[in-house]
């Protein structure tokens, strides 16, 4: 799959019903039992991004924990923002992600570790944006 294919699995709004049924099925499956590779072939990746999406948001708790859901949503807005206040940015976040519990930020690191390896094209694992070696 190309790049930009991958990355738009991610963005695509997908039939909820999709999402809702995936999902269903996957909850109707004994929590000791390997997941069919055959069940996921049915559905389309965007679908299948979309029901990850949806097991994010209906965590409870969710992974930044309560006590910390209203600092994440502050750093929203700004993120995207001017290339002047990244720094500021990435600052706020390394306090905010000092404060989550072990297990929230082990869902989170293994989560984005598996998006960056899914998004990023054969052969370039560690490169930066630019192509460069990090």
């Amino acid at each position: 799959m190309l790049v930009s294919a991958r990355r738009k699995t991610w963005i695509y709004d997908v039939p909820l019903g999709s999402v809702h049924h995936l999902r269903a099925m996957l909850n109707s499956l004994p929590g000791d039992m390997p997941v069919s590779q055959t069940v996921f072939e049915q559905y389309d990746p965007p679908v299948l991004s979309g029901t990850v999406k949806l097991w994010l948001l209906e965590l409870d708790p969710p992974v930044s924990m309560w006590e910390y859901w209203d600092d994440v949503r502050k750093l929203y807005p700004s993120v995207g923002a001017d290339e002047g206040s990244k720094a500021g940015i990435e600052e706020e976040l390394k306090t905010l992600l000092i404060k989550f519990p072990l297990m929230g930020l082990k869902v989170l690191s293994n989560l984005v570790a598996h998006l960056k390896e899914y998004v990023q094209p054969q052969g370039q694992l560690g490169a930066t944006p630019n192509g460069s070696s990090a």
